[in-house]
């Protein structure tokens, strides 16, 4: 049985108010006598639960409500309607409560004071979140320790480098022992030794006291590293809420194989016909579908799922065949004419596509001259099957497995959101 939320958010909404004022003299006359109001709809009806330990990356673009969110977890803004609770707590109404529960850390400002040496400034949050002084004294020292930060303790905030600075500002955020921690941003600007040492303390954090940890960040290192669940939000809505296998297997299921060839390969395939239902094969980004005589090829875009492919733009180019040869074809970008002048090479290609046994069909492209790309849907193929099928057909000299990047299937999720409205 899984254990209560420690963070339940339901149709939790925020609508800004903003005052439109109207241009030049005669609209401020206006203004006086009649005010128009714009409702900007910051987080609309959002809703999720997290459980304690959890490690949560909250992504979206500028202005998707990321820290409207936040916000409002953390009681600095209270909601226009919905419910949430964290840890047990209403942030807006037990404030005093709910600040000695949760630590926040926001990578744009420091909650440290300016003019105070560091340590002076760990004194003043003891007394403010009334420490025990043997708990602060260990909490410190650990810290101290595993952020190396014991030679910026006696300088000033304002002295300290970014790095420094936030490495400061996460052990200030911890010291009273808080379950929740709020990351907003928290290797923005770092370099990256400085990130890495941030990014394996939050996994010791979260390691060695359970914390429950909600990350916003636009690095994608940073979630694929530490966020084993991701909250994907775009104007005010909610587009994905799920583990990273789940996004990668619902949005980036292709895997894509780089096999290295030796150019003396290709002639044994010389001969052999190449009939036109054999040739749904792409050079760079131009694609071949070969009708009974012509194929009609247009640049970019992705093959369809019958093999071939329909492009928008670029310039159309005739592939002339003479008895499943290709004989010419003019005017490609990037050129192909070197592609189809070599022995053999549409055969080969046309083998690998028909690599797998079940008769399906891989998509092949040609990257050079002796370096092919076969890529796959991961739900109807393993990677160890292909891999181990190019193996055992071809003499290969080098292979290499490309996973989609987590940050390419995040912006192919906002693309298609946004063409479809």
């Amino acid at each position: 049985m899984s254990s209560a939320p420690i963070i339940h958010v339901k149709e939790l909404s925020k609508v800004y108010v903003n005052f439109d004022r109207r241009e030049g003299i005669g609209g401020a006359i206006k203004d006086i006598f009649k005010r128009r109001y714009r409702h900007i709809r910051a987080v609309d009806a959002i809703s999720f639960d997290i459980q304690p330990g959890e490690v949560v990356g909250y992504i979206g673009s500028n202005g998707a409500g990321k820290s409207t969110t936040i916000k409002m977890l953390t009681g600095i803004l209270t909601p226009t309607s919905g419910t949430m609770q964290v840890n047990g707590l209403v942030p807006q109404q037990k404030r005093y409560q709910h600040a000695r529960q949760i630590g926040v850390v926001f990578g744009q400002r420091t909650q440290l004071w300016w003019d105070l040496a560091v340590i002076e400034a760990f004194h003043l949050l003891q007394k403010i979140y009334r420490i025990p002084q043997d708990e602060y004294r260990r909490r410190l020292d650990q810290f101290v320790d595993v952020l190396d930060i014991s030679g910026q303790l006696h300088q000033p905030v304002r002295k300290l480098s970014l790095g420094q600075r936030m490495k400061c500002d996460l052990c200030a955020s911890l010291l009273h022992n808080p379950p929740i921690l709020f990351l907003d941003e928290p290797t923005i600007g770092l370099d990256v030794a400085i990130k890495e040492r941030i990014r394996r303390f939050i996994q010791y954090i979260n390691t060695e006291e359970e914390s429950t940890i909600i990350l916003t960040t636009h690095d994608m290192v940073d979630i694929e590293e530490l966020c084993p669940r991701l909250i994907i939000i775009d104007e005010g809505k909610i587009l994905f809420d799920g583990a990273q296998d789940e996004i990668k297997d619902r949005f980036g299921r292709r895997r894509r194989v780089v096999a290295s060839f030796g150019r003396d390969y290709l002639p044994e395939y010389a001969g052999n016909p190449l009939p036109a239902s054999d040739l749904p094969l792409s050079f760079g980004s131009i694609g071949l579908k070969a009708a009974t005589s012509i194929a009609e090829v247009k640049g970019g875009g992705e093959t369809n799922d019958d093999g071939g492919q329909t492009l928008d733009g670029g310039q159309a180019v005739g592939l002339a065949e003479d008895g499943g040869q290709a004989v010419s074809l003019a005017n490609a970008a990037p050129p192909v004419d070197s592609v189809l002048a070599e022995p053999g090479a549409l055969q080969f290609m046309a083998a690998l596509s028909k690599l797998m046994d079940d008769g399906s069909r891989l998509r092949v492209r040609r990257l050079n001259l002796s370096q092919y790309q076969i890529s796959f849907d991961r739900t109807e193929h393993r990677a160890k099957d292909v891999l181990g099928r190019l193996m055992e057909q071809f003499e290969v000299d080098d292979l290499q497995l490309h996973e989609p990047e987590l940050s390419d299937i995040v912006r192919a999720i906002y693309e298609g959101r946004h063409k479809a409205g």
